[in-house]
């Protein structure tokens, strides 16, 4: 059983050890200071004593199962199906591994790289680049064609581009002959129309003036024949004269315009035949020389499409050539690519067998000389059986992935499984479970030579479904129920019973009070319960000696803000000087915490004006009281009495209540009271 054990569990021991022995101590000065608290009168109760056992007993049941749980081994061995495996070459380094699940037979699982190998293969692919851009370069350079029928090509175009360029020159020359000499007809209709129009008018008034010439010369002869008659006068006479005078050089005039537009008529008509011979002969070398052009074009052309023949038949020549040393350059790489093949091989490992791939090396290239670096199986890979209890095995059905480690000393290494299924044993509640498993690299070459393997599942039950754990804390809720009745029941029992002097002293112990008969009063506020017990003996006491009992409530109204602001410390404190200032003189006077927010002042044997005076000043007190950095106190003063001989126990339900009747009140700046049965 100690062989079994790791250093985990070891581990495990002693810090499960110093836990127990912590919870042992810390059980048994808890119930030291229990039971020096409690002493007393009344004796603790079966029930409470019973729970606190039961507890104790659970709490203990429930650690040793779960030790008892965590040092159980669960023992199994590894094993695989028909392994194959792939060891790396002392001489080589692994450059490639097979990427698929699954291989089939002769299949490429490795590849090896050596030193001298990568220099050899760095060579022939340097060739094979060097073949395959030549190839490239073939394919993409210019044919290699005849230069002087490139040449020849090229004189020829030039000079059919410059005939080409001479004939639309000759073209353009004779549109624009044609434009002049149509602006010239033009310009000959327009001005022998101008001149026609202005011979015809002019004719027209030559002819109206040689009228006017015939008809005054007759007049004169008129006027000269009655003039030698002396039939007339000598102005008139004269008139005539004038008239034909001026008739006659108005003729002159007509007859002068009518000549020189004749003469103009004839100048123009002479310019244009002259100026349209010209245009015709301009027309007519031009077009002369067009004919030349068009046919020395047609024989350029001619020639050009023979040279272009000609490097056809040369093109097709040289693609020829080309193809056939591209050819050339493709059968150098295929040689170079065949010669790469053998050389690679001999650096291959080929499937034996066909199968999963379950390991693979995740850095080949940085693995050890002769550690494996694959593993091929025949089967469904690495397994491991484990024997377990047959629930356990229930529970791994749904545990999904879980832990192994190896029990090899010499190797501590973890690894990680899925279960698989079960296998039943000749025991009777035990059974064989299967996991699939990813083994670390020691393991598979363990298992490739034919070693055993043992591994310890490092899963666990759930602790809460364990019996131990079941049964342990089924006894502590017990013993909670059992303490919890017990207390209830003793709390009841206290709160019925008559308070004596020994439980008053046993509770002021607890807080670190004592009552004294002399000395100075104490300054502590007992708790609300303690504060109602001690009330009620008090009370008792005051109907044993026929006294009245008076109570003072303070309350400091901005106690919530102040707690707010300044923090639950300072409140605290306020509420601590409070107590300090606002206490009665006398030993008997006690002082409780009312509320969060209240402090009551118990007075046995006071009367109204004790009461009075007790009020005030607390008043006083109140009001004196400043702190630094915290808001003025807002404080209300209540008091009343009670008088047992009239079976005044108002204050006790008042005070159960959490206030005071209103006719024992007093008010918040003035103090006054009443009583029942006594003025």
């Amino acid at each position: 059983m100690i062989n079994e054990f790791t250093t985990g569990a070891l581990l495990r021991i002693a810090v499960l050890a110093g836990f127990i022995g912590l919870v042992i101590f810390v059980a048994s000065y808890a119930s030291v200071v229990w039971i020096k608290r409690n002493r007393g009168p009344s004796n603790t109760p079966a029930l409470v004593k019973f729970g606190s056992a039961a507890i104790v007993l659970g709490l203990l049941g429930i650690v040793a199962g779960w030790v008892f749980g965590s040092l159980v081994p669960r023992l199994g061995v590894v094993d695989g199906d028909d392994l194959f495996v792939v060891h790396n070459r002392v001489d080589s380094t692994v450059s490639s591994l097979a990427d698929q699940e699954q291989v089939n037979p002769g299949a490429v699982v490795a590849e090896f790289r050596s030193t001298g190998l990568d220099g050899q293969l760095a060579a022939i692919d340097h060739q094979i680049k060097e073949a395959l851009a030549l190839a490239d370069n073939l394919r993409t350079r210019a044919l290699p064609l005849d230069a002087i029928l490139l040449q020849r090509q090229a004189q020829s175009r030039i000079q059919l581009d410059q005939q080409r360029q001479f004939g639309f020159e000759l073209q353009r020359s004779g549109r624009l002959l044609e434009r002049e000499h149509l602006a010239l007809q033009a310009g000959w209709a327009r001005d022998t129309a101008q001149i026609g129009a202005d011979l015809a008018s002019s004719r027209k008034s030559l002819e109206t003036t040689t009228a006017q010439v015939t008809s005054s010369k007759a007049a004169l002869d008129r006027v000269t024949e009655m003039f030698r008659q002396q039939l007339t006068t000598t102005p008139r006479m004269e008139e005539r004269t004038t008239a034909l005078l001026a008739f006659q050089h108005d003729q002159d005039r007509d007859q002068v315009a009518v000549t020189e537009l004749q003469r103009r008529a004839a100048s123009l008509n002479e310019r244009f035949e002259t100026s349209n011979t010209s245009f015709n002969r301009q027309v007519d070398a031009v077009r002369s020389g067009m004919a030349l052009t068009s046919l020395k074009v047609t024989e350029l052309r001619l020639q050009d499409q023979e040279v272009e023949r000609q490097i056809d038949s040369d093109r097709l020549r040289a693609a020829v050539q080309v193809e056939g040393e591209v050819a050339a350059a493709r059968m150098r790489v295929e040689t170079l690519q065949s010669e790469r093949r053998t050389l690679l091989e001999a650096t291959l490992v080929k499937a034996p067998f066909g199968g999963r791939i379950v390991y693979r090396h995740p850095s080949p290239g940085l693995a050890a000389d002769r550690a494996p670096v694959l593993a091929l199986s025949a089967g469904s890979g690495f397994s491991a059986r484990v024997l377990l209890p047959e629930r356990e095995a229930e529970q791994l059905k749904e545990a999904g992935r879980v832990r192994f480690a190896l029990e090899d000393p010499s190797l501590v290494k973890h690894f990680g499984g899925t279960f698989q299924t079960v296998e039943k044993t000749s025991e009777a509640d035990r059974v064989i479970a299967i996991f699939a498993v990813e083994l670390p690299v020691e393991t598979v070459t363990d298992l490739g030579a034919g070693r055993e393997v043992r591994v310890r599942l490092l899963w666990q039950p759930a602790f809460y479904t364990r019996w131990d754990f079941r049964a342990g804390a089924s006894l502590s809720l017990l013993g909670f129920l059992c303490l919890g009745a017990g207390t209830v029941t003793k709390t009841r029992k206290n709160r019925d019973a008559p308070v004596t002097g020994e439980h008053l002293r046993i509770r002021n112990r607890r807080k670190g009070e004592s009552i004294q008969s002399t000395g100075t009063p104490a300054r502590h506020a007992l708790p609300r319960e303690e504060f109602l017990v001690l009330a009620r003996a008090e009370l008792e006491t005051a109907k044993a000696s026929n006294t009245l009992l008076g109570v003072v409530l303070i309350r400091v109204n901005n106690f919530g803000e102040i707690s707010e602001t300044c923090g639950s410390a300072t409140s605290d404190h306020i509420l601590r000087v409070l107590v300090e200032r606002c206490s009665g003189q006398r030993d008997r006077d006690r002082v409780g915490r009312w509320s969060s927010d209240e402090l009551a002042l118990l007075l046995p044997d006071t009367d109204i004006p004790g009461v009075e005076a007790v009020a005030s000043r607390a008043r006083a007190m109140a009001d004196r009281l400043t702190f630094d950095r915290v808001p003025p106190l807002d404080t209300t003063i209540r008091a009343g009495i009670a008088d047992p001989l009239t079976g005044e126990a108002s204050i006790l339900r008042a005070l159960d209540r959490g206030h005071v009747p209103a006719d024992l009140l007093l008010g918040s700046s003035d103090a006054s009271a009443s009583s029942h049965g006594r003025g």
